[in-house]
């Protein structure tokens, strides 16, 4: 195997999005996978109202300042959502990976 470069855009100098990490947890697992929240959270996610199956996700990217607020993410709807930073700002979406009619659930 070659060793991989990948060549990006320097955070600072980010004028739109640049994805940098997605993640995913099925919802029914939640509480083995996850630590205990130990202190106080930017961002939290009630996923309470979400069936077992479906997969809470999460997607973080570099923002710059003409990248526009998203309200969706292939297809799927965003169900929680914070940016923080100043020079350098990031953002975290969530949403939840699941059937359409599974999705329409989630929208209230």
């Amino acid at each position: 195997m070659e060793p991989m470069k990948l060549y990006r855009t320097p955070p600072g100098l980010v004028l739109d999005r640049v994805r940098c990490w997605t993640v995913g947890w099925e919802v029914a697992k939640l509480d083995r996978v996850l630590p205990s929240l130990t202190g106080s959270a930017d961002l939290t996610v009630d996923a309470t109202g979400l069936k077992a199956g479906v997969i809470l996700d999460f997607e973080a990217s570099v923002v710059g300042v003409e990248a526009r607020k998203k309200e969706s993410i292939v297809g799927y709807p965003i169900i929680a959502f914070h940016q923080f930073g100043t020079r350098v700002r990031v953002e975290i979406y969530a949403f939840v990976l699941a059937d359409e009619v599974e999705n329409k659930s989630v929208d209230a």
